[in-house]
Order: C-alpha cells, then structure tokens, then sequence
C-alpha cells in the first residue's frame, strides 16, 4: 500500500467501513491523524442508518472535511453536501484504497472477541484501548500536531509507486471475472490512483493503477484478487 497523505489536525480526514462480528453489522469511523476510532452497531445496514449514526457521531468531533466511506450512493453524496465535507471513495475493486479503515476494523473485531472470551464489557475493553494509546479524550490540535512527527507513515516500505499514465495509452486491464482485456486511458478518475479506460467495443470503466498493465496478458494461471467482500479468490485469465 503505498503512502497516504497525514493530515495537520485531528478529525480532518477520517475513514469509516463496515463489518460484521458475531452476527451483528457495526460502522467503524477513525481519525486519520490520531487513530482515535469510534464504533457503532447498526441495526440494518441500509444508507439511511449508516447516516443517522455517522451524524451522531460528526454531531459530537465536528465535520470532517474528508471522508473515505466503503459505500457510494446518491444518498451519501447529498448527505455529504449537505454536511459540507468531501466524499472520497476507494478506488474500484481495490479496496485496499481504504487500509486505515480495514486495520482499524481488525482492531475493533479483536476488541470484541477478547472482551467475548475475558466475559468482560467490549465498552471497557475499548476504554482501556484508548488510554493504552493516550486518547482519553480527543487530542486538541496543538496535541496532533507534535503527535504527527512521532506518528509512522501509513504504507508498505516494499511498495513502489506505479508510473503514471496518460490519455491515449493503451492498456490491459482486469475485470471482475480475472481475464484481461485491452482497453485505452481516456483520462485520471476522482478516485486515487484510478484511470477511466475505454474498451474497442464502447464500453467505459474505471480502475485502480495496480489494475492495469502495459503488457499483454495470456497467462491461464490463476492469479489471488480481493474483492469488495474483502475474501481473496482464485480466478484463471482467459
């Protein structure tokens, strides 16, 4: 995963997901800065719900001015202008995009399952989570701000940035189903790290970098992708 931009100030820039954990659907929202998190049970998981309970908790830190959400709809996209933040989704079938948002879900599904095994309160256990981590309240931004220099960098030191490409460049890249099929760049999309590409055949997509190559693909062997699910699957080019 390659670095992502660290804000000046706490509750600037968030990232939420949702998950499930012993049959219950929880909204996870953290802080890009601080990684201070907060962690909702919904009760459906239609937009209407995940709205009611990110304003509740926009209500209490303030509106941020990012948010990277796991979902995308007209609903949110009004909720977001409305609200007066921008709405920055992952990039398409990369969800990976979003990582701060899945090691924040890891940490909350281990919260839960220790505090399930320990027979203890999960509210507790995140409590003490956050004092371990300093964050009995949130950090005022003079905090965050001698907090950032001690803060690691967000990425995989083995990550490589891929080169950019331009309009008119032509390209494989791969669909849902693993094959590989040749398409031409028509420009960069809003999402990071992500090209619109048209096929010969008229058909317009848009795709994360790491999903496009510059080389011919005619290899059958199965290649690992992840999808939105966030489950790993073997597919075999065509």
């Amino acid at each position: 995963m390659l670095s992502q931009e660290i804000p000046d100030n706490q509750w600037q820039t968030v990232a939420t997901d949702l998950f499930t954990w012993n049959s219950d659907t929880y909204i996870v929202i953290c802080d890009y800065l601080s990684r201070y998190f907060e962690i909702k049970c919904l009760h459906n998981t239609t937009i209407s719900a995940v709205i009611h309970k990110m304003k509740g908790v926009f209500a209490r830190h303030g509106i941020p001015e990012k948010v990277r959400p796991c979902y995308n709809s007209r609903d949110f996209s009004q909720f977001a202008k409305r609200w007066g933040f921008q709405h920055i989704t992952s990039s398409p079938c990369y969800p990976q995009s979003n990582g701060i948002a899945e090691k924040t879900v890891q940490t909350a599904k281990r919260i839960l399952t220790k505090a399930r095994e320990d027979g203890k309160d999960p509210y507790l256990e995140f409590l003490e989570y956050r004092n371990f981590r300093r964050l009995r309240s949130i950090l005022s931004s003079e905090d965050c701000a001698s907090q950032k220099k001690g803060l690691p960098k967000p990425y995989d030191k083995t990550a490589r940035p891929l080169p950019t490409l331009l309009p008119g460049a032509s390209v494989y890249f791969q669909r849902e189903d693993g094959r590989w099929q040749p398409a031409t760049v028509t420009g960069p999309a809003e999402t990071p790290q992500s090209y619109h590409i048209k096929t010969s055949d008229g058909q317009d997509f848009i795709r994360n970098r790491r999903h496009l190559s510059t080389g011919k693909h005619t290899s059958t062997e199965p290649t690992a992708i992840r999808t939105h699910s966030g489950k790993k699957e073997m597919i075999h080019h065509f």
